[in-house]
């Protein structure tokens, strides 16, 4: 009995270390990928790292960032048109209806 009782307890002991070893194997799967997904992320930062030592693209930070031009060159600003405000837009949408009232009227005269 004594001995059934000891190779009970080594076949639970046997299946318990199974399963973290299995547990184990998925974590170390899963790690493994995030290390190929950030390896991926330097790669990428340090391409874009190459690229800004570049003149070109110091260049161009300089005329964005400072509005720097060569000689010679000519600088265009575009402005985007303001939104009108509400009353604006109520006044618009009167003017539409006025237009539409005086056809009618113009059309019911004639």
């Amino acid at each position: 009995m004594f001995l059934l009782g000891i190779a009970g307890f080594l076949l639970y002991s046997n299946a318990h270390l199974y399963k973290r070893g299995t547990d184990f194997a998925g974590q170390a799967g899963l790690l493994q990928a995030e290390v190929v997904k950030l390896e991926r992320q330097n790669e990428e930062l340090q391409s874009r790292l190459a690229k800004t030592n570049t003149q070109e693209y110091l260049e161009k930070a300089a005329r964005e960032r400072m509005n720097l031009k060569k000689p010679g060159e000519e600088v265009v600003a575009v402005i985007a048109p303001k939104e009108k405000d509400d009353g604006q837009k109520k006044l618009e949408e009167k003017s539409i209806w006025r237009k539409i009232w005086e056809k009618i009227e113009s059309l019911a005269g004639d």
